[in-house]
């Protein structure tokens, strides 16, 4: 164990010293991600060293698809993006979790892929949410009419609780707004529709379609 230790204390100074130095959002969320692993690897060395909160989880929950021909069109974009919004929300909602955060990458026709990633506001498993960050991202990372060729959406910073982030911030609890009640029970509702009649039974259209899945 002491040969351990004098190898393994240097590397967690230098890693510690690194953290450090991050701003304080980056510093918890790498601080959360490595302390499964570090309580794992020294379990003598650091007894007091604090837990992971149990609602929280650094795994991600995403949903990626090749288009059978490239997309060059906004439209044709969000139409993708709001088809894997509304799958990685569904799950979330099935297993009664929520997302801090969402991602999106990006392959064109010469197979070249970008990603960026944003924090939510508030934890949420709303595909409108979900969807419309999806969206703010995609505008940054790619601009028409360059070929679209493969779009992915993950759902970061999973947590079982929707105020976990706002809590361990220190900052208040959210506030749920009436239409986002009304939100939450129609995407629920539509959940039931897919669950008894499957999942093409009912989908979302793009705001001003004749179609279901928007409360504005």
């Amino acid at each position: 164990m002491e040969a351990t230790s004098r190898t393994l204390l240097p590397r967690i100074l230098l890693y510690s010293s690194r953290v450090m130095s991050m701003s304080p959002p980056s510093r918890w969320l790498v601080m959360l991600c490595s302390t499964t692993s570090l309580n794992s690897i020294l379990p003598n060395l650091s007894p007091n060293t604090p837990s992971v909160p149990s609602s929280i989880s650094c795994s991600a929950r995403g949903n990626g698809t090749t288009f059978p021909k490239n997309l060059t069109r906004w439209e044709e974009v969000q139409r993708g993006l709001a088809v894997l919004s509304d799958s990685v929300a569904m799950r979330l909602r099935q297993q009664g979790l929520y997302c801090g955060g969402v991602s999106v990458s990006l392959r064109n026709a010469q197979f070249r892929t970008v990603s960026r990633q944003m924090r939510l506001p508030a934890p949420t498993h709303l595909m409108k949410d979900i969807w419309q960050a999806a969206m703010e991202l995609t505008r940054r990372l790619w601009k028409a009419p360059e070929p679209v060729r493969m779009l992915t959406v993950t759902a970061l910073y999973i947590t079982d609780s929707a105020d976990s982030f706002q809590q361990l911030d220190l900052l208040e609890a959210p506030v749920v707004t009436q239409q986002q009640e009304k939100q939450e029970k129609l995407e629920r509702t539509m959940d039931a529709i897919r669950g008894k009649y499957g999942r093409a039974s009912i989908s979302f259209g793009l705001p001003g379609e004749e179609r279901a899945g928007w409360d504005d």
